[in-house]
């Protein structure tokens, strides 16, 4: 860190040299003196000083004056700084631009609109000026100028630009804030945040009043000038927005190599004694751009930030002065932007569905799946969908948003396997991920039906509208598959509970090392449509042995475990009725001949053979969530 102050003696010398010109002290010798000497001396030139500025205020006809010096005319159209210093002194000079919102007091705008110029014809007639058309020519501006009145604090204080409490000669530590991080895809607009400086007070509280950032825009080879791109620098203290300077040619600065930077002064951001804050600040942008912008931000100069202690000692630092620690942002032209299109975490499993009779099976979720906008706003307009299906298809497919609006729908596919949803129209904001779902009509002859859907990985003829108007194919990674929905007019419907394992450790009895053990137990419930549920048994059921998570056994017992079933019921199953059924596993590491090592190894369900009314199933789908945890069996 790189951090020297400017003494008190020096400011003693430059209160006392104006005093001098205005006739008022001799200039006091500073070499020799002490601190508390110093101050005394500046509270007496403070206290001749206050009175002087009330003579000259009563000469000037008791007009408040600008501290601002003008050195250019203006006009309707005009912009700048200087346009903004302009309408604070009309303000308090009797020529009110606006009374209330732009240009009122407080509300000062950089540009020179009608009031403007009928504040300064007002202004112009009250001094006396010729002509009062109300343009800021070189009348008017020598005027303007010649009004300036020193502005100082009451005599014997020296108030820092904020509220400083604490005592002692203060000093900063001064790092690069994790926060705002590099954006890759940032998005033109206002108040976008690009850089941030972490503030730690030393021995005072600190006020930090005034950073230059240099500022580059680029766009590959290509440098342009920053306003071009950026209107204005906030500064911010969390939300509390400190400072809003204006980007253009009055505020930019540009070095013998053509660096860029704008100086943000009048920021008073205080930093309590031994504290540690971030000091924000963000971009306005235009919001249109033909191709991309890249915008690096970092401290500029060997006395980028100034800062006050209680002591009203001046700190500069330049820590961050350099390329090193900079952000870079790329803000993206509307055709560079994206949609991208992923398998949804809550996709459904594969299920049994009951096919009525009459009315088939209506809105059956198949899939679900994500898009997700970045750098612009994207459009879904048409998605390309392939079905796959065993004896009858669904008649017709539908997409829907995640609140349940339907947005389009597919009848059956004219080209086999061929689903195209058109006319969408959905609406997915930058940076946000929407969810949308597929669903299904299921006919009343489709029982013992298959049937799956899917969004192949080339996007097909799918299609999204850009920012800019311009549209291309969603970005699709991989395939995004549905798993299977098998329809029946009699079907037992699968619901998981429970699965859960103990395990039995190893003993010595009798000398005799009795294998370990370990019990499984299943429960699930299983609900009877179309027909009676035959109560399950052991012999409907597989219960399999696998390898756990650190898989050390490979294969499954060559015995299967031990079964026991229980039922919440002791007859068969009515149709719409639910039976709850638990099953017991148990495996001994030895005698069931567990092949490898000891290891890890769960219990799952592989099958569930049921029969309901005339249709009896082989189960083996929908059961990923029918196993138990991992254990470990020696």
């Amino acid at each position: 860190m790189s951090t020297f102050r400017n003494q008190a003696a020096s400011a003693v010398l430059s209160v006392v040299t104006v005093v001098s010109l205005m006739g008022g002290l001799a200039p006091v010798a500073y070499g020799q003196t002490s601190a508390a000497d110093i101050q005394a001396q500046i509270t007496a030139l403070l206290a001749t000083i206050s009175g002087l500025q009330s003579q000259l205020t009563a000469l000037q006809g008791g007009s408040s004056g600008s501290s601002y010096t003008f050195t250019r005319d203006l006009t309707l159209g005009s912009t700048g700084a200087d346009v903004m210093e302009l309408q604070k002194f009309l303000n308090a000079n009797g020529a009110v631009v606006a009374s209330s919102g732009a240009g009122s007091p407080g509300n000062e705008t950089t540009y020179f609109g009608e009031r403007t110029k009928a504040a300064v014809a007002a202004y112009q007639t009250a001094k006396g000026i010729s002509p009062t058309a109300g343009y800021f020519g070189p009348k008017t501006r020598a005027a303007v100028n010649a009004a300036v009145v020193v502005t100082l604090p009451p005599p014997g204080t020296l108030p820092p630009p904020g509220t400083c409490a604490s005592t002692g000669e203060g000093s900063v530590v001064i790092n690069l804030s994790a926060t705002p991080a590099g954006n890759p895809n940032a998005v033109t607009g206002t108040n976008v945040p690009v850089y941030g400086i972490q503030v730690k007070a030393v021995n005072s509280d600190i006020i930090v009043d005034r950073v230059n950032l240099a500022l580059v825009v680029t766009n590959g080879s290509t440098t342009y000038k920053p306003s071009s791109f950026i209107t204005a620098v906030t500064a911010w203290d969390g939300s509390t927005k400190l400072v809003t300077v204006p980007v253009n040619d009055s505020t930019l600065n540009t070095d013998s190599s053509y660096n860029y930077s704008v100086s943000v002064s009048g920021i008073n951001f205080k930093v309590s004694k031994d504290q540690i804050k971030t000091l924000t600040f963000s971009v306005d942008t235009i919001s249109q751009i033909d191709n991309n912008r890249t915008v690096a931000v970092y401290e500029y100069g060997s006395n980028s930030m100034r800062a006050h202690d209680c002591g009203n000692l001046s700190i500069y630092d330049a820590s961050l002065n350099t390329t090193a620690n900079q952000r870079s942002h790329t803000f993206k032209a509307g055709g560079a932007s994206t949609l991208t299109l992923s398998v949804a975490s809550d996709n459904p499993g594969g299920r049994n569905i009951y096919i009525d009779a009459s009315a088939g099976a209506i809105d059956v979720e198949m899939l679900r799946f994500t898009a997700n906008a970045q750098t612009a706003d994207a459009t879904l307009l048409t998605l390309e969908a392939s079905s796959t299906f065993t004896s009858v298809e669904p008649s017709v497919y539908k997409l829907y948003d995640s609140t349940g609006t339907l947005l389009a729908s597919a009848a059956t596919s004219t080209t086999a396997g061929r689903v195209a949803f058109t006319n969408i129209g959905a609406v997915v904001p930058v940076n946000t991920t929407k969810t949308f779902v597929i669903k299904g009509d299921f006919p009343s002859n489709g029982s013992g039906m298959f049937a799956t859907i899917a969004i192949p990985a080339s996007a097909g003829n799918s299609l999204f509208r850009k920012g800019d108007g311009t549209t291309a194919a969603p970005t699709v990674a991989s395939t995004i598959q549905s798993n299977g929905v098998h329809a029946y007019r009699e079907t037992a419907i699968l619901q998981f509970v429970s699965a859960s394992i103990v395990k039995t450790a190893a003993v010595q009895t009798g000398g005799t090392l009795v294998s370990s053990t370990a019990y499984g137990t299943f429960v699930f419930k299983a609900t009877a449509k179309g027909g009676a549920l035959t109560l399950p048994t052991t012999a409907m059921l597989v219960i399999d042995v696998v390898s756990g998570t650190s898989a050390t056994i490979a294969g499954q017992a060559a015995t299967a475990p031990a079964l026991t079933v229980s039922n919440d019921r002791t007859t068969n199953i009515s149709d719409g009725d639910t039976v709850t059924v638990t099953i017991g596993a148990l495996v001994k590491s030895s005698v069931d001949g567990i092949s490898g090592s000891a290891g890890y190894f769960k219990m799952l369900m592989n099958n569930f053979k049921w029969t309901v009314g005339g249709t009896t199933v082989n189960n083996t789908w929908g059961l990923e969530s029918f196993k138990t945890p991992d254990v470990y069996l020696p």
